[in-house]
């Protein structure tokens, strides 16, 4: 996940970022907009 920004993970890629048991969800999408504005870092 480190070199992954919004809009290049397909649809139905399977990732839970927040570790809440779900894949994919609004807090996943989040987390992946504050790695893209650089106020996280994924790793």
């Amino acid at each position: 996940m480190r070199s992954a920004s919004v809009g290049l993970i397909t649809t139905d890629a399977r990732y839970d970022l927040n570790a809440n048991g779900i894949n994919a969800d609004a807090g996943d999408y989040a987390m992946l907009q504050d790695a893209h504005r650089g106020k996280i870092v994924l790793g």
